[in-house]
């Protein structure tokens, strides 16, 4: 694919059901490309996309997969955090991409473009300020290595085959559609809880004193678009804001929007195995390649997010619901 604005008609999204994936999948369809979703089990999708089961780990069904249909590019999301277990982490994110990506190979199209989605994670401790795409990337817990080790697959496919790959890492992703895994969903849920009365007005939460650049998860999809169209094979973009901002802060501008008088108490525990204490990113690699750079506000994110719950609450949506959650 060339750097160009190549039109996007048919791609293939694994992980669509994800937080990213979500966004993603309704950035697509907004551009009227036809998105085949691949899934583990049948469910609700947005309208539009078409779901195909399987998984990352099953390499025939992959390979039927890619025979059947033509695409002009592969978004491949599908992934596991440090919480789901470092055995189940190591075979999601290593092994799926890597039978993902054999597949691809040996459907010997190169000129398809395969974006592979890492995180910021894979920098780690690095030390660099703010972390460019040459930065030494020192991953300290078993999600940052896992990506790392997908990224560098990405980048030896291409050099050994000339496969059209492109690696992107996102930094804090934050907005509207989050579970409460996350601080800002996390938080979120808590105030909407006060507002409605079923808890004590009291914000009880984890160490609060890192910096993070926290990016809009709209802002994430239209940069993968972006990149889809426009990186350039075989590189590594970050997709972030230039902005940390102290996870403190992150939690007094929501409480700043409660409908409700609250106080927060946030544990001073030792930092968790895996954890670092500041991350700022660079994205004018993104900017000077594909023109891309963040557009939505932190505020604009968190008071989307807080709307978001308040809103859908602790239902548990599907990946069908989520985008049509997010797209409202």
């Amino acid at each position: 694919m060339s750097p160009s604005a190549d039109p996007l008609r048919r791609v293939l999204v694994t992980g669509a059901r994800g937080y990213i994936g979500a966004h993603l999948v309704s950035a697509l369809g907004a551009m009227g490309t036809h998105v085949t979703a691949l899934v583990r089990s049948a469910g609700a999708l947005p309208a539009g996309v078409r779901g195909a089961e399987g998984d990352v780990l099953d390499g025939a069904a992959l390979t039927a997969l890619l025979a059947a249909e033509r695409y002009d590019a592969i978004f491949h999301l599908a992934g596991l955090n440090a919480g789901a277990g470092s055995a189940a982490v190591y075979q999601t994110n290593v092994i799926g991409t890597a039978t993902l990506l054999q597949a691809v190979r040996a459907l010997g199209q190169p000129k398809m473009r395969v974006v592979l989605v890492g995180s910021s994670a894979e920098y780690g401790a690095s030390p660099d300020d703010p972390l460019t795409e040459e930065s030494p990337t020192v991953p300290v817990g078993d999600y940052g290595v896992s990506k790392l080790a997908a990224t560098q697959m990405g980048r030896v496919l291409h050099s050994a085959t000339g496969q059209d790959t492109v690696m992107v890492r996102p930094f804090n992703v934050i907005g509207p559609g989050a579970c409460a895994g996350l601080l800002h969903a996390e938080v979120a849920r808590q105030i909407v809880e006060i507002e409605q009365g079923k808890r004590a007005p009291v914000l009880k939460l984890r160490d609060l004193s890192g910096y993070r650049d926290f990016v809009d998860a709209r802002d994430v999809a239209g940069g993968l678009v972006a990149l889809a169209q426009r990186g350039l094979p075989g590189q590594v973009y970050n997709l972030c804001t230039e902005r940390a901002v102290q996870a403190a802060t992150l939690v007094e501008r929501l409480v700043g929007n409660a409908h409700a008088h609250l106080t927060i108490e946030a544990e001073h525990a030792p930092r968790k195995f895996g954890d670092v204490s500041y991350q700022r990113g660079s994205f004018q690699k993104a900017k000077n390649t594909a023109g891309w750079a963040p557009s939505i506000g932190l505020e604009k994110s968190l008071t989307d997010t807080l709307n978001y719950w308040r809103k859908w609450g602790n239902t548990a949506l599907s990946g069908g619901q989520v985008s049509e959650a997010i797209s409202k």
